[in-house]
């Protein structure tokens, strides 16, 4: 399991990975600190803001491993593995209202309608040996 935000800064803090700033900074000015900067910034006070800013935590392969929660060493694999075989999300939720009403979108034909041509396109797909859908491990 990836640890929460709180977490993750503890542990950036802990292997000399992130810089805290706690005196007031102009949100303008934090795109080129964080440019210019070897660790990931945490700024505890922004001024017009109310809440803390962090940037910079993914910048490089030390700090995305952390994040991650995997050994320097096996980064590169396991994000190439997550890009070859990503996780299926758990709920899709989709709602056509916004393109109805700004561009006038009208569906072609019923959901009932689309789900077997989905069906059929996906198993010719699997058929014909070019589906992206990733096969599961035995």
């Amino acid at each position: 399991m990836n640890p929460g935000i709180r977490e993750l800064l503890s542990q950036l803090g802990a292997r000399g990975q992130l810089y805290r700033v706690e005196t007031p900074v102009s949100l303008r000015h934090i795109s080129a600190l964080v440019a210019e900067s070897d660790k990931a910034i945490y700024f505890g006070q922004v001024s017009g803001y109310t809440m803390p800013v962090v940037s910079g935590l993914t910048n490089d392969r030390e700090r995305l491993a952390i994040a991650v929660g995997v050994a320097y060493a096996e980064i590169e694999r396991t994000l190439r593995q997550a890009f070859d075989r990503p996780i299926e999300p758990a709920r899709l939720v989709g709602c056509a209202d916004k393109i109805r009403k700004t561009l006038g979108w009208k569906p072609s034909g019923s959901f009932e309608e689309l789900v077997p041509e989905m069906v059929e396109a996906e198993l010719e797909e699997l058929k014909s040996g070019k589906s992206e859908t990733p096969k599961a491990e035995s």
